[in-house]
């Protein structure tokens, strides 16, 4: 006798004893969300799984949280990193953690949701300053993504601002100090 085949089911489908929505991938359900989600939703997370299927890439959606990237990577930067650029990532990583909360998983962050973080934290200040924000977030995908917890950044080519840059301008009394200091025995202009 003939092994019975299961029916094919395409697309998303509603399992009334836990009210979720599944899809079947290699013959197994996967959960896609609740039923109590907006359809386009279920829709997004059936195309994205779909998707990961079909290119190979293993699903790390469950796996990595952002806060839980910006703890690894602020560990990484005490171990490898000067003190002071420990101090800098973690001056920007831990508002930018308290911003997003625990539970955003680190491939739904958007390019979107980080520069309006920057603009309602950083608006007034200049901006050297938003880029240097933005460059922190973004340097927490790029380590993800090179020590293999992450397979791509959905960061990559997100728009800073141009930093500007500072200029000093010191007086000539100013600059025979530097030079006396410099060359002790050098004699000072008549």
């Amino acid at each position: 006798m003939a092994k019975k085949q299961g029916r094919k089911r395409r697309g998303p489908w509603l399992r009334k004893s836990d009210n979720c929505y599944y899809t079947s991938i290699d013959r197994k359900p996967v959960l896609l969300g609740s039923a109590d989600l907006p359809w386009a939703e279920i829709e997004r997370a059936y195309n994205e799984l779909l998707a990961q299927h079909h290119s190979g890439a293993k699903a790390d959606r469950s796996v990595w949280t952002v806060a839980a990237l910006i703890d690894e990577f602020l560990d990484f930067c005490q171990r490898r990193k000067a003190a002071r650029t420990y101090e800098w990532y973690q001056k920007y990583l831990v508002e930018f953690h308290a911003e997003v909360g625990d539970k955003m998983g680190a491939v739904d962050l958007r390019p979107s949701r980080v520069t309006a973080w920057v603009e309602s934290r950083f608006g007034n200040c200049s901006d050297s300053t938003k880029f240097g924000a933005i460059r922190c977030v973004v340097r927490v995908y790029n380590w993800a993504v090179a020590e293999g917890h992450l397979d791509r950044s959905p960061l990559k080519g997100i728009e800073k601002p141009t930093p500007t840059s500072r200029e000093t301008f010191i007086t000539p009394a100013q600059f025979e100090e530097l030079l006396s200091r410099v060359y002790p025995a050098r004699i000072s202009r008549p």
